[in-house]
């Protein structure tokens, strides 16, 4: 849910983000989006073919490393649209790289219940598309464009500080057990 409030804290608004902070043209941004689609793809295909060699919340930390360090970069870089679509592209590839190793490692977790935990997963990005849809439509209204990344920054480190207590309550009950 944290990953997704995150991202959408930024995306929600990308159209304003990418013209207003990076001066990209208004007539590319939808060249900018499919350039995004394309890197979310690859993010997506990578996620899957790393998921096998590495164990998941290895890949989960990169992306939300990733992704952390990518919306400090968009909230501190010059304003370039070429920069800006260059970030655009490393946040949709770290984004999507996410997706697969968190449900492998969600069903490691809850193994008898794998529908159960599928379906709320689904419910939990739904939910951190909408909260963090809000945070990042409020962040605009009263601060501006410029703290929509840093919102997404705040929003990942509280994702990470969620999986490393994850982490650390699955080690306790796996040694209690």
């Amino acid at each position: 849910m944290l990953q997704a409030a995150g991202q959408f804290a930024s995306y929600t608004l990308i159209a304003a983000l990418l013209v207003e902070r990076y001066d990209l043209a208004p007539t590319h941004v939808s060249a900018a989006l499919l350039l995004f689609g394309i890197g979310g793809v690859t993010g997506n295909w990578l996620g899957g073919r790393f998921g096998d060699r590495v164990r998941p919340v290895q890949l989960v930390w990169l992306s939300l490393i990733g992704m952390g360090c990518t919306f400090a970069a968009l909230a501190l870089v010059p304003h370039s649209p070429v920069a800006g679509v260059g970030l655009l592209i490393a946040w949709a590839v770290l984004a999507m790289i996410f997706q697969a190793p968190q449900q492998k490692r969600l069903l490691a977790l809850a193994p008898g219940v794998t529908g159960l935990v599928l379906a709320l997963n689904s419910s939990a990005l739904y939910l951190g598309m909408s909260l963090g849809s809000w945070i990042g439509a409020l962040a605009y209204r009263h601060w501006g464009v410029e703290s929509m990344p840093e919102a997404s920054v705040v929003l990942m480190i509280v994702a990470a500080l969620s999986l490393g207590l994850s982490q650390r309550r699955s080690s306790v009950a796996s040694a209690v057990a």
